[in-house]
Order: structure tokens, then sequence, then C-alpha cells
């Protein structure tokens, strides 16, 4: 009795604790976590942004966790995956918010037995880097407690084998186990930690593509050839084409990816293959390309047809009648058809209240759509007896495909006929239905949630039980309607670009012009010549869907354009249904016949994507050792990576370097400069720029003196545009031995505000701005998207001269750069982030002959624009000044010589007989 007593106690203490075991795993069995998986951090300043694996095969793959956000303490991105190749050496990387005062660790279950295990005493180690633990990092290395978050590299076993595991990293405190820290003292959720979940890809050099046999077509290679069983390179993207038998049409392509492609999906919680199905109209010209993530270790593609529609007709949207049959039943009537998208307004078909004829195309009323949108469709129809249907050409194919099965339901990957009140008993919804409930409406619609933006056909048919989309021979005489209109599916924002020619094209505010417009909002904009004596002679506007594609798809027109004349030479509003998908927008200014100013350079970087920018300008900036050049590129598989030409625009980038076997700096960045080739002595420069803001990023368009033997900053140096961390500002700084202090140079006079050498002006980051220099031999004046912003004269102090006030006496020459900071003005940089500046020309303009003969003693300049508050007027000699205020009165009256700031109320002023208005 005693024994049995003790055995049940001890079966119920194993229970007890198997119960608290699982409660403990949250809600997975597979590698659980030692807390609830939605809870959130506490720590208000510290998160995690990205993590990420370097390997020498793949490089540096980043995934975005999105903690600043969320707050989540548990990040699963397992439907992600990195991947390397066993054998190889791997460096993580961590998106921390702070350099220090959190430790990194990461772990792969190498056993897959869907835990981390950590019990190097007994050989099993899943823990294969961190950055401290009781005094060490995983090399085994001192570290002390406020170490780097950033975990030593480590080296997968040799004889891995290849498949998917499961991989974490942590931020935590130091503590090693997986689950994260729960001392009362030092939790995770405390600290601000996180634990991210995903999946390592251990693969080897090839991808195994396979097709499996089907009846009604094959598949192509782009050479022609049946794709069957084939070696490729993994990770590279793979194109084919459907080519379907006589009478058939593809329906959508299977495609599974990944390992063990026959096995089980999962093993251990972890996924080994993933399955996805191409329908056909994702095909374009009947053409797909698989990305570069599908090209997995094993690929198998499986594609479907179907048996295409019966017609003989060759016109695109064939219908059975007379296209000018007219309706013979009085009383069957469409007096409207609305239609409204759930992202969208409600609009009403053009044209369908006139019931005379059978057959109309509804051309001038597009609907907006969004892809995914459920759609309400309201009718109103006299007719008795009748069945409203609904098709739109997913495919592009210029037909409606109503596919089915052998069975007869329909073949819904392939299926066109989206919405009907009735056949055979039911509706679209499934839902019983009588015939003669009459026609009122549909039932609720969608369009695919990955269709491709594009105008698309699209059909309302009225007819009793018959899904065939050309409708009836006799459908006249039964009152039925053939309507066809358009969709418009777009994105929420879509591309704007802009083409100019001497000069630019702004917003009307000071945000700049954005990569993206927001889609059916009115965009307004302010047209700036390059110079004064330049004005538009119009502009053109591109809108609508692939603008570089024809206008016209089987008789869907894809985009507009249309032109205005040059009285829209300032402003001008592109209405919001103009906005209504991508946009181009093209201006030229023309010089007048007085101008003096004319383009000596004319930089528009329209080579050929990835190529270097013009050699008879430009070449790579070198390594040295300041702040912006300490990470350059010095190698072409660099070069490859930092500064490179795409879609018109020079793209400078600085990232982490994935070159640290042969390169020591932890990144590298991309410049180029004109030194030696092309330098200019007075006139107008400008650039067109677009940088996006994160901690660190420090971009820069600049110029030095070609003849620097003087030594910086004696020679000079005119930054034009510097923009920092995710400020929305451009700074604007001029250095010379005179302005500089005593820290840059032992003859350096400090004297930075006499006058003022650095200004800034706002400037949206993400945004386009153009980023102008007037040069004078006594002035240096810069303005942002047309606006002047800055202004340093030369002094009329002789002595001031001698101590090297104007150094901006001689030819200089251009620098673009993506820079990251070290902490001293621009902060440290993030190195799991990619920062990236756009150049999309660079201009520059002198008068004729190229260096001005103006008589630099006896020149004199003067300029006064609106300056923090008040009015700021430069002058590069002494000028009597009044400014008057609308009421006539002096609120200002005195000699300006140099730089002069003067504090005002917001109103409008005169200077110099020009309006200038005081925010």
């Amino acid at each position: 009795m005693k024994l049995r007593k003790n055995t049940t106690l001890l079966c119920c203490a194993v229970m007890a604790v198997l119960s608290l075991h699982v409660s403990a795993q949250s809600d997975s069995v597979w590698y659980p976590i030692n807390y609830d998986k939605t809870a959130t951090i506490t720590h208000d300043s510290r998160y995690t942004s990205s993590v990420a694996i370097t390997s020498p095969s793949d490089g540096k793959q980043t995934l975005q966790t999105g903690q600043q956000q969320s707050k989540l303490l548990y990040v699963d991105l397992t439907e992600q995956a990195l991947s390397a190749r066993a054998g190889e050496t791997l460096t993580p990387t961590f998106g921390f918010s702070a350099s220090t005062w959190m430790h990194s660790y990461v772990y792969i279950d190498y056993n897959r037995n869907g835990q981390f295990d950590v019990q190097p005493a007994e050989g099993v180690d899943e823990l294969v880097s961190y950055s401290y633990h009781d005094g060490v990092n995983s090399k085994g290395e001192e570290a002390a407690s406020g170490t780097s978050v950033q975990s030593p590299d480590f080296t997968l076993p040799s004889d891995l084998e290849e498949g998917y595991y499961q991989i974490r990293f942590k931020l935590d405190w130091n503590n090693i186990d997986a689950g994260g820290n729960t001392d009362s003292s030092q939790t995770i959720l405390s600290n601000g930690g996180i634990i991210v979940d995903t999946r390592l890809n251990v693969h080897g050099e090839t991808s195994h593509l396979t097709c499996a046999s089907v009846d009604g077509g094959v598949l192509l290679d782009e050479e022609g050839n049946a794709v069957t069983d084939l070696s490729l390179t993994f990770g590279q993207p793979f194109t084919f084409v459907a080519s379907p038998a006589t009478g058939m049409k593809l329906s959508y392509v299977k495609v599974r990816y990944g390992h063990n492609l026959d096995g089980e999906q999962e093993s251990n919680g972890v996924k080994q293959w993933i399955e996805t199905t191409i329908p056909a109209y994702l095909f374009r010209d009947g053409q797909y390309t698989l990305s570069a993530s599908i090209m997995d270790a094993e690929v198998r593609v499986t594609p479907a047809f179907h048996s295409a529609s019966a017609t003989t007709s060759t016109d695109d949207y064939p219908i059975a009648f007379a296209q000018d049959a007219v309706s013979q039943n009085p009383d069957a009537k469409i007096s409207y058809v609305r239609i409204t998208p759930a992202n969208g307004t409600m609009a009403s078909l053009s044209g369908v209240s006139d019931s005379t004829y059978t057959y109309r195309f509804a051309s001038r009323k597009v609907i907006n759509a969004k892809a995914g949108d459920a759609i309400t469709t309201r009718i109103s129809y006299s007719g008795t007896g009748m069945n409203a249907y609904l098709y739109v050409d997913l495919n592009e194919d210029g037909a409606f495909d109503v596919a089915l099965n052998d069975d007869g339901s329909m073949l819904t990957e392939a299926n066109e006929l989206l919405s009907y009140t009735y056949l055979d008993g039911k509706n679209s919804l499934g839902e019983d239905v009588a015939q003669d409930a009459g026609v009122s409406g549909l039932p609720l619609w969608a369009l695919p949630d990955d269709l491709p933006n594009g105008v698309y056909r699209a059909r309302l048919k009225i007819d009793a039980n018959n899904t065939a989309p050309e409708g009836r021979a006799d459908l006249a005489d039964d009152g039925g309607y053939v309507v066809d209109f358009l969709i418009n599916v777009y994105s929420a924002t879509q591309s704007l670009k802009i083409n100019t020619e001497h000069g630019s094209i702004h917003s009307t505010g000071t945000t700049g012009l954005p990569a993206e417009v927001t889609t059916l909002r009115a965009l307004s904009l302010r047209l700036v010549g390059a110079d004064t004596d330049y004005s538009a002679n119009g502009i053109t506007v591109r809108h609508g869907q692939r603008l570089d594609g024809p206008q016209y798809v089987h008789g869907n027109r894809q985009w507009s354009e249309y032109s205005r004349t040059s009285s829209y030479t300032t402003n001008y509003t592109i209405p919001r249904d103009s906005v209504n998908g991508d946009m181009e927008i093209s201006a030229t200014f023309e010089p007048s016949a007085t101008a003096t100013l004319h383009c000596v350079l004319d930089e528009e970087f329209d080579g050929e994507d990835g190529t270097m920018p013009n050699d008879e300008v430009w070449t790579r900036c070198s390594r040295l050792r300041s702040a912006w050049n300490r990470f350059l590129s010095t190698t072409e598989e660099q070069h490859k990576l930092t500064g490179f030409i795409q879609d018109g625009e020079f793209v400078a980038r600085c990232l982490a370097n994935p070159f640290t076997d042969t390169d020591d700096v932890a990144m590298i960045s991309g410049g180029i400069q004109s030194s030696g080739k092309f330098n200019f002595q007075y006139g107008k420069i400008e650039a067109r720029i677009r940088t996006t803001g994160h901690t660190g990023n420090f971009p820069a368009f600049w110029m030095m003196p070609q003849d620097n033997s003087a030594g910086w900053p004696y020679g000079g140096e005119i930054d034009i545009w510097e923009q920092i961390n995710s400020e929305n500002v451009a700074y604007h700084t001029i250095h010379s031995g005179w302005a500089n202090s005593t820290s840059d140079g032992a003859n350096c006079q400090g004297q930075s505000s006499n006058p003022q050498k650095s200004g800034s002006a706002q400037a949206t980051t993400g945004n386009y701005h153009t980023f102008s220099l007037s040069w004078t031999p006594t002035m240096l004046t810069w303005y942002v998207d047309g606006n002047v912003t800055f202004s340093y004269a030369k002094s009329s102090n002789e002595e001031d001269l001698n101590l090297g006030q104007w150094p901006f006496d001689k030819p200089f020459y251009i620098i673009l750069n993506q820079s990251v900071g070290n902490g001293s003005w621009a902060s440290s940089p993030d190195e799991s982030y990619v920062y990236e500046t756009h150049f999309d020309w660079v201009r520059v303009y002198q008068e004729e002959g190229g260096t001005p003969v103006t008589d630099v003693e006896q020149a004199s300049d003067f300029i006064a624009y609106p300056f923090n508050g008040g009015i700021r007027m430069s002058a590069s000699t002494p000028t009597p000044t009044i400014i008057y205020d609308l009421a006539g009165n002096a609120v200002y009256d005195g000699i300006v010589d140099g730089n002069v700031n003067v504090s005002l109320p917001s109103g409008i002023y005169i200077v110099g007989g020009n309006k200038i208005r005081v925010k």
C-alpha cells in the first residue's frame, strides 16, 4: 500500500512537471521562448531594426524586424530565410538602436529536434555566436559587459546536410538561455531585447529545376527549349515561357521549392519547402520569371492548361450578335450601373441608360480600383427572367475565359467570370437563388490580390442562365445587354518621373517632389528655369499604367499624354483624375535672347544600368582617412555595389563590407569626382538629388579647388548640399583659413561668423530637391528648389582677404558621394542598413567663354531674401539699403557690407524694388 501511494505521488509530480513544461513553451512545442509571444518590451529607447547574416557565397542578407513600431519581444520571420553554404564563415549583424549595453546571441538547431540545445559538456552546442557571457565572447576572448552588441563570426560545419534549419537571433543581458532572460533584475523585456526566429537555407552551388509533364502544353526556356530537368546557378532568377497546345490556354503553374520536395513540408516545426500557384494573369506575353528567392535547392514546376473558348472569332472581346443590334424588348432597359470598389468612390458607367443598342463600350468612364478590392455593383434593370454576369480579362489576351474543370465546376485559378446572379440554381457566392429573382446588382466580387497594375477590360452581361461571355445570337430579342468598360488597377502610390532640360520642376511648397505620388490626389507643381533668363515653353504629362509599354493593349488604353503651352511657365496643377497611375512629366526651358549663362556641363547619367558614369568627366573618389572618404570602395567588385547608373540616375551607396576577408574596413561607400577632367570658375551649378534619412546618413554635393597646393582648408571648400541622419535639413557651408577654427590649422582665423560660414534650409528627406550654387567673383549664393537659402559675400576689407577670407577665385571640381558619419556630426553608422542617395543630374552654366570677364575689383553683388524670421542681405561692397513695409515705413536703413540679418514680423517688405515675404 505504501509503495503504491508513493508511485501515485510520483506520477502526479511528473504530470505536474510536464504540464508546467508545456505551459512554459507558450503557443508552440517547437522553439519555445520564456514569455508569451505577444509580450512587448518596456524599454523606451531600445529597439532592434534588423538582423542580418553575411556569407561569402550569398553576401549580406538583412531582415527587417519592425520592432521600433511593434515593440514586440518575439518576431517570427520564418516565412523568410537567410542562406549560406556548409563550411562557410558567417558574420551576424544586429541593427540595434545603441552600440553597447546589450549582448547578442545566435543559435542554429543543427540537429533539427525543434529546440536550441546549449549543452557544451555533452557535445551539443547550438549557441553558435555570442558577444558576451560571463566575461568572454564565443571565440573565448575576454569581453567587457558594456561591449559591442555585435557577435563574432562563426563557421558552419563543413559536413552540414543541405536543408532548412531554424536560426534564432537574440539580444539579451548576459544570458545564454535561448528563451530569454527571466532574472527579475535583468529581464529581456525590461532591457529592450529581442528574439527573432527565421530559417537558414544551407545549400549547394546549384538549383535543380524539374518540370512535370502534362497534357495541353509545355514550358520553354528563353532559347525555346522544353524545360524538363535543369541544373542552374543557385539564387539566380529563371525565366520560362508557357507554350499551350492548339486549342488550349494556360491556366496556372504550380511551383514547389525548397528541400526534400517529396517529404513532409515541416520537420519539427521548420518548413522545408513552399508551394505557390502562379495564375495565368501574372504572365506577360506568355512569360514569367521565377525570382531569386524561389530558385532554391530544388524547384519543381507543374503547368496546367484548359480548353480555349469555342468561338472562332479572331476579334478582341467578341460578341455573338451584330454590334449594331437593337434591343427588341421595350420593357427591358438598363437605367444605370454603379460600381463601388472598397478603396475607391462610386462610379456610374457612362452611356448605359441609352438602352437602344444591345452592345455598348462605356469607355468614357474608367473604374479606379486596387488589387484585392472587394467591389459592389448596383444595376437598375427593368427586364424579367434575366441574370447578370461580370467578367474581367485578367490575363489580357483579348478574351474573357470561362474555364471549367472536368466536372463542369469553375476552374478558379483561370476563371475570368468573377460574379453572377444565377447559374443552375446558385449565384457566384454558392447561395441558392431563383432564376427569376430579377437583376438589381451582382454578388460582391473582388479583384485578385496580386493582380498587376494596368487597365483591364471588364464586361457586364445581362443574359439568362448562360456563362458564355459573348452572349447569345438572339440576345437582343430577349432584352439582354453586353456592356464593356475599363478598370484601372492602381497602387496607393505610383512612380513619378521628372524630365527637364535647363530647369527643374518642384512642389509648390518646400517639401520637394517624391519618387512616388499619391494616386488620385491632385499634384501642384512649380517650374523654375536654370536662371532668370530661362523660361518653360510648356509642360507634357504622361499618366497611367506601364508608361514604357504600348498605349493600347487589345484596345484598352493604358496611358494618356497631353501638353500645356507656355502659358503654364510658373505653376501648374495636375488634376486628380490625371494622377491615376505612374506619372512622367517633362518640360524644356529655353534661354531668352539676352541670356548670359549657357550650359557647359549637362550630366544626365543616362548610361546603361550598372555602368560607371561618363569617364570623360568622372572618376571614383579615393579612400583616405577623413570621415567622408574612410570607407570609399577600392576594387571593381566594390565599385559595382557602391556607385552605378540606374534608371537614368547615379546611385551612391554605403553598406556593410562583404569583402572583409580581403579588406578590413567595416563598410564600403561610393563617390565620384570630376578632378582633372572638369572644373570651372564662376557660373551656376545645380543638381537634382534624393537621399533617404537614417541614423548615420551623410551624403554630399560639393566642390574642391583643382589646385589645392595651399592645403585644406586654406585652398577653400564649397559644400553646396549636405544632409545628416534623418534631418529634413539641407546644410550649406564654406571652409577656408579665414572661417575655420585653429583646430583645423595653425593659421586659421576662426572667423566663422564674419560673415557666417554656414546656413541651412528645409529639405524633406526622401524627396527630390534641386540644390544650386551661383558663384560670382564676389558672392556665393545657395538655392533649394529655386529659392535663395544662403549667401556668402567676398569681403571689401583688404586685410581680411590677405588672411584668406575669399579663396574662391580659382577653378573648382565637383564631388558627389554617399558617406556615413563617425559620431562627430552625423551619427555613427548602422552597419545593417544600406545608405543610398540618387543623383538625377548635374548641370553647370557659365557666361560665354567660360570664366566671366567681370572686373573683380569693381564688381558688386547684392542679394536679399527671407531668412529665419526676417530678411538677410549680403553685399560684397558697402551698399546703402532701406527696407520698407507695405505702408511705406522704413523698417531698416543702413549700410550692408557682408551679411546683415534683420528680424521682422511676418508680412511683405520692399527691398531694392523687390517684394520679399517674411513668414
